[in-house]
């Protein structure tokens, strides 16, 4: 039987029972994440909230926040990011990717200015995502302020900051960074 059928017929046996069981939950959102399901991700949300589950941890919503990042599903991560009572670097970073991968960059620079803390994930991901979007200016203003914090820049960071002066033909920036891939030794 494939996955996703098995999954499918998984949260219909869940929804046609309707109790809360949060081993289930677990289970299940794991499923979503590992097959990229969103719409069983928003299934297994929604008996959530119909039954009002609230889970004692961030560890599911951040799950379900990955799924519909990973799928662009922007509306659903953006509410079920505003309803969350608690949120963690993963819920934010999680955020941060559904920005990202649907070009929403306005939104994307200011949950990561409001953030109230980050890490290399978060830096990487808004580098990435101005770079990718044609907001090379504002890509290089973020890797400025990373460099300013105890993240070590990774040759993902690299590659996207490359990219952007590539786009503003900063070939003096693009040989500083080319020097700093050299010295911590990605180069090779």
């Amino acid at each position: 039987m494939h996955p996703k059928y098995k999954l499918r017929e998984a949260v219909d046996s869940l929804c046609r029972h309707n109790h809360v069981n949060p081993e289930a939950y677990t289970r299940l959102v794991l499923d979503c994440v590992r097959l990229s399901d969103a719409h069983q991700a928003k299934r297994l949300q929604s008996h959530m909230d119909e039954n009002l589950y609230e889970p004692t941890t961030t560890f599911i919503h951040n799950r379900l926040l990955d799924v519909y990042a990973k799928s662009g599903k922007l509306l659903d991560a953006q509410n079920l990011f505003d309803k969350l009572p608690q949120r963690d670097i993963f819920t934010y970073n999680a955020m941060l990717k559904a920005y990202s991968k649907t070009g929403s960059v306005n939104d994307l620079q200011t949950l990561f200015n409001d953030m109230p803390c980050r890490d290399f994930v978060s830096y990487n991901t808004v580098i990435a995502g101005l770079a990718s979007r044609g907001r090379a200016r504002d890509a290089l203003k973020v890797f400025v302020k990373m460099q300013k914090e105890p993240f070590q820049a990774t040759g993902h960071t690299y590659v996207s900051v490359l990219n952007a002066c590539s786009q503003i033909l900063d070939l003096r920036r693009g040989k500083q960074v080319h020097g700093k891939i050299i010295a911590c030794g990605l180069g090779k």
